[in-house]
């Protein structure tokens, strides 16, 4: 028992207990543990390091050394896959630093993703190779684990998120129902969906549970035995009532912003008289949108004003929740078929902090590696690399790059002399190649592109699912492609024990239990609002959302007339309706009068004398026609050649750079190649930069989010022939005529 004397002992011991209760937790509570097994991973390094932390002063060594391999192998990697997307890695910090994703104070950082991009993912890099080489081992391990437990803190609260959301959307549903069954007499049901309402509401996080809590607590007090139907009722009354004000108000607002101050001021002294006779556990909130407008000369109101007042949120989950991990995601789903969860993504950074609390607590006894140490370090942390970064990415470049800051460390510790000035300038030395990777695929383009649009992808396929694929290409047999499975766990109770039991939903279904009289009979329904889990992997869509369309008035003649376009334009476009007029002078005073063409009579407007002058026919539109977006998908994906220019962010991108496409795009066309402008921009903005640089080029549009995954820069190029990506191209390489191909 000498061990329990020692810190490091009583570390490993308290490893120990975790694993344990790590293994405990996981038999009892099965639906904690994820499809990729990581949290039995991470169960495993616990009891792993415990061992060796326990056993002895060489077990300390040795727990050390695993822990270095480990996480300088997978910061390498993971730095590696963020800094080859960094503008990627940008816009998924731009996501988790909105006021919805994790509160208003994280908002400051968001104007500055795209920086916090590079530095992180180069940091993360740098301090793997340190964590490797044995450098820096103080400031390294403190930053690794300021790092490490940063990020399980933000996958955690993430992954709440989500939990807390599909709560959210069940509490909503077992209200209705509750209130529905209450209402119409059946107690029984009414008292199950209560109950279940009650225990989601109560594991849900305060923070949560904002738009809630004024719905549950009310009912909390209710006797499910005889509840009180005026309190139901009352409740939702206060809801369609809120719903109302805010419909009513949002309404004025846009009315008096377009100037109909006639309309604003109905829609306005709507939502104040329904206000006004509210007694609710609302009208605190709606209060603070109520009187900022009431306040306001409501004949004239000022515009500046309405637009600062507080707006009423809907009554929704308040978050939107960050559901993957960005380029770690991507790289997943480029090689595995799908991201980690932020469950998953949890349980990978716990199952990292595990080693790094060992380096931190060992940080002493770290140095520069001596050549043993090279041997035996380097080589498992390549091994590592390999396994990791070619074996489950499909990427052998980090495998390269660390054998590449292997060889530098091993000639650079042979012509220098041990001391401050070596560590200096390995460290200059590893911080360059760390950056500059960074700062080149934020340059140009990443290096390894997983997503769907990379070059070679045929874009039709990808938006397809795997029985479509196989209706497609006539798969048969061990050439049919298997769809991702998934399995949801409905609770089932025993009528007569009271005991709950989980019933698969895939078991119920393929089972026929609602035909079994005896399971009907023993088993009543409790939840169907279960944890989703996969019951099979396979091939999921890859393609979900791309789209491209034009505004039905710029759609050439030529578009109008194929079948396809032409359905469209008959379910959508609406030519508006007007009526014919003949406009006619008054020779006398020069008096001009519209004259409805039905209406008119030659003995009230003479021409054959003179009194009157015919001037000219007229239409008055009374109802104007609208200008729908047309899908020209297909039509695009289709093309033989076909050169696009896109830029997801018009106002942020380099006209200059547009100029210089512009010259390939005219030559693209003398060629026959079909070409296409696309961004999400409206076309009034459109407009403008044609009239500015002359880019009169065919106009789609599409959605911002889906043109940043098809090409990382702004603007950027890609060029395609019947639906296959061809080439990519950011705006500082721009392509020669020559290159499409």
């Amino acid at each position: 028992m000498k061990r329990l004397k020692s810190f490091f002992g009583i570390q490993g011991l308290i490893y120990l207990v975790v694993g344990v209760l790590l293994v405990v937790f996981g038999i009892q509570s099965p639906e904690i543990v994820d499809d990729f097994n990581i949290y039995w991973m991470m169960t495993a390094s616990s009891f792993l390091l415990g061992i060796l932390l326990f056993i002895s002063k060489k077990g300390e060594t040795a727990a050390v050394f695993i822990s270095r391999i480990v996480v300088g192998g997978v910061f390498i990697v993971s730095g590696l896959i963020k800094a080859n997307d960094t503008v990627g890695f940008g816009f998924k910090l731009e996501e988790y630093f909105r006021a919805v994703s994790l509160g208003e104070g994280w908002t400051m950082w968001h104007d500055h993703s795209l920086t916090l991009s590079i530095l992180i993912s180069g940091a993360e890099v740098l301090l793997g190779l340190a964590i490797m080489l044995g450098a820096w081992a103080r400031v390294s391990t403190t930053m690794i684990l300021i790092m490490t437990v940063f990020f399980a803190w933000l996958t955690n609260f993430t992954a709440d998120c989500v939990s807390n959301q599909a709560d959210y959307t069940s509490i909503s549903r077992k209200i209705a129902s509750a209130d529905d069954a209450f209402l119409t007499g059946d107690f029984e049901k009414g008292a199950i969906a209560h109950e279940r309402m009650l225990f989601k509401y109560d594991r849900m996080g305060s923070s949560f549970r904002q738009k809630l809590s004024w719905s549950v607590e009310p009912r909390r007090t209710l006797d499910v035995n005889n509840p009180d139907t005026s309190l139901i009722l009352r409740l939702q009354k206060e809801q369609n009532d809120y719903t109302s004000i805010q419909e009513s108000l949002n309404a004025g607002d846009l009315a008096f912003m377009a100037g109909d101050t006639a309309s604003g001021k109905v829609y306005w002294e709507n939502a104040f008289s329904q206000f006004d006779n509210m007694p609710s556990s609302f009208t605190d909130d709606i209060g603070k949108s109520i009187e900022p407008r009431r306040a306001l000369n409501i004949l004239s109101p000022d515009t500046s004003l309405i637009k600062a007042a507080f707006k009423l949120e809907s009554l929704s989950f308040y978050w939107e929740c960050v559901e993957d991990c960005g380029c770690f995601g991507d790289a997943l789903k480029g090689s595995v078929g799908r991201s980690l969860t932020p469950r998953e993504s949890f349980y990978k950074d716990m199952f990292l902090v595990f080693f790094v609390l060992v380096l931190f607590l060992k940080q002493g006894s770290i140095e520069i590696n001596n050549r043993n140490e090279d041997a035996i370090i380097l080589i498992s942390t390549l091994a590592l690399v390999a396994l990791f970064g070619g074996g489950l990415f499909g990427w052998w470049f980090p495998l390269v790059f660390t054998g590449i800051a292997a060889i530098v460390s091993i000639l650079f510790k042979k012509i220098s002399s041990p001391g401050n000035k070596q560590v200096i300038i390995l460290a200059v030395l590893m911080a360059i190649m760390s950056y500059g990777f960074a700062f080149y695929t934020y340059t140009f383009l990443p290096i390894k592109d997983y997503r769907p649009y990379r070059i070679g992808s045929l874009i039709p396929d990808k938006m397809l699912s795997a029985e479509e694929l196989n209706a497609k290409y006539n798969y048969q047999g061990d050439d049919r492609i298997e769809g991702m499975e998934y399995y949801t766990n409905w609770l089932w109770r025993n009528v007569g024990t009271g005991m709950d039991t989980i019933v698969v939903d895939t078991s119920y279904m393929s089972q026929r239990l609602w035909e079994d009289s005896i399971f009907n009979m023993r088993y009543i329904a409790i939840d169907y609002d279960g944890d989703k889990h996969v019951l099979k992997t396979g091939y999921e869509t890859k393609i979900l959302d791309f789209s491209m369309s034009q505004l039905y008035s710029e759609l050439s003649d030529e578009a109008k007339l194929q079948p396809a376009i032409a359905e469209q334009i008959e379910m959508n476009y609406d030519p508006g309706y007007g009526e014919d007029y003949y406009v006619m002078q008054r020779q006398s005073d020069q008096k001009i009068e519209l004259v409805l063409k039905t209406e008119f009579k030659d003995s009230l407007y003479p021409t054959f004398d003179s009194t009157w002058v015919y001037v000219k026919d007229s239409m008055v539109m009374l109802t104007p026609a609208n200008n729908p977006s047309i899908s020209l998908t297909n039509q695009m994906l289709s093309s033989e050649k076909m050169l696009w220019v896109i830029s997801y962010d018009l106002a942020k991108a380099d006209e200059k750079k547009l100029e210089e496409m512009k010259d390939v795009m005219v030559e693209a066309q003398n060629q026959g190649v079909k070409v296409a402008f696309i961004s999400s921009a409206g076309m009034e903005t459109v407009e403008k930069l044609q009239d500015r640089i002359g880019f009169y080029f065919p106009y789609y549009i599409c959605d911002a989010t889906e043109l940043k995954i098809v090409v990382r820069s702004n603007p950027g190029m890609v060029y395609l022939e019947e639906g296959v990506v061809k080439g990519k191209w950011d705006y500082n390489r721009i392509p020669e005529i020559k290159d499409l191909k």
